[in-house]
This record gives C-alpha cells, sequence and structure tokens, in this order.
C-alpha cells in the first residue's frame, strides 16, 4: 500500500466508526490540517474565477 492509500484507510475507518471528517483528517494529519485544506481549496477555486 502507499503512504497515500494508508491514509485514506485511516481517515475512512474513523469516519465508518462514527468520527466526523474533520476530526478523522485531523487525527490523522494533525490538529488544523483539515482547515488548511478547506482554505486552499476555497483559496484556489475563487483564483480560478
Amino acid at each position: 500500500m502507499t503512504t497515500n492509500q494508508i491514509i485514506s484507510l485511516r481517515i475512512t475507518t474513523l469516519v465508518a466508526n462514527g468520527m466526523d471528517i474533520k476530526s478523522a483528517v485531523d487525527s490523522v494529519l494533525g490538529c488544523g490540517t483539515y482547515n488548511s485544506l478547506a482554505s486552499n481549496l476555497y483559496d484556489t477555486l475563487r483564483a480560478s474565477k
């Protein structure tokens, strides 16, 4: 398995066991990662208009 697959599996497992996606992402990738990813995505989409 690749690193990305392992990360995805860990997040998916946490969500399947009842954790919300934000908490699962932060649990696996570090506190604040979800907000950072969401902010970067928002900024990128806004810039593409």
